[in-house]
């Protein structure tokens, strides 16, 4: 570039900001200029990736590099074009959001069942993403209303498998109880204590008296299905399920009975004055682990 002398023109960079200094030209006429810019390897910090003194701008967080010039006539150009481009991507927002909200409503009556049903569900995670997605993009995909549907009914099913379940003991109280896995799950974490990682079981069981317990430990798991009786120290309640649940820890196997398959295993005989109902393979089938 080659300077441009005796100019009288006063110049703005393009925030606004009056320029003092040299003025150049490239090749097709266009001002351009030298001003301290934030540094465009280390964004600014005078770090490079957050660990060293960034190579660039040597720390100073600022380099000089040349900028394009404008006049105050070419800067209020460009602001009307961009307040223009704004209330045009407004205005597209605007109809967008408004086609969206027609075709819930659409989407909503369509599916009012499925969906007063996930209302009752709202607080799971997997519920309450499908019921906030289905609002923001105006329905859901026919894959995400299988998936939702199954998942209602398998909490359903589970429901209806604990509907009796009552606390077990008390806190701190030594229990040797009979139990039959209805789910489990496992994953890799790092241990609680020491270094390196551990395989990690939670295991949901179902006790002769139809209640619930779920033991959460590296040292103890079974399998859908798999009968045993087991030693384990209750540790607490809670009912985030949906019903009463009792954490065991400290979890030993005593003895191994024999496993149940899905048409043998049955729901133990409800209490005096409640409803008596039976898990068929259907409602194994959905079993899951609970949230």
């Amino acid at each position: 570039m080659d300077a441009k002398p005796d100019t009288t023109t006063e110049y703005f960079l393009e925030d606004g900001e009056p320029y003092e200094g040299g003025v150049f030209e490239d090749d097709k006429g266009k001002p351009f200029g030298e001003a301290l810019v934030s540094c465009w390897k280390c964004g600014g910090s005078g770090r490079w990736r957050g660990r060293r003194k960034c190579f660039a701008c040597d720390g100073n967080k600022e380099i000089e590099e040349q900028v394009r010039l404008y006049t105050g006539p070419q800067l209020e150009k460009r602001e009307k074009a961009r307040e223009k481009r704004r209330a045009k991507a407004t205005e597209a927002e605007a109809v967008k959001r408004a086609e969206i909200a027609a075709r819930y409503v659409v989407f909503r009556d369509e599916n009012a069942h499925l969906l007063e049903r996930a209302e009752a569900y709202k607080d799971d995670k997997f519920v309450g993403e499908m019921l906030a997605k289905a609002e923001i993009w105006g329905s859901l995909t026919c894959a995400q209303l299988d998936a939702l549907g199954d998942c209602l009914d398998r909490k359903d099913r589970i429901a209806r498998i604990y509907a009796d379940s009552k606390p077990v003991a008390k806190p701190g109280e030594r229990i040797e109880i009979e139990v039959t896995c209805t789910g489990s799950a496992k994953w890799i974490q790092k241990k609680f204590k020491g270094r390196g990682r551990e395989e990690m079981f939670l295991t949901d069981l179902l006790d002769a008296e139809g209640n619930a317990l779920y033991a959460i430990t590296p040292n103890f798991g079974m399998a859908e299905g798999e009968r045993a009786i087991v030693k384990g120290t209750v540790k607490g309640y809670d009912e985030r399920p949906g019903w009463h649940r009792t954490q065991l820890i400290r979890v030993a196997v005593v003895e191994v009975l024999p496993s149940l398959s899905p048409e043998d295993m049955r729901v133990p005989e409800a209490s005096p004055g409640s409803i008596h109902f039976e898990v068929d393979e259907d409602i194994l089938a959905g079993l899951a682990p609970a949230a």
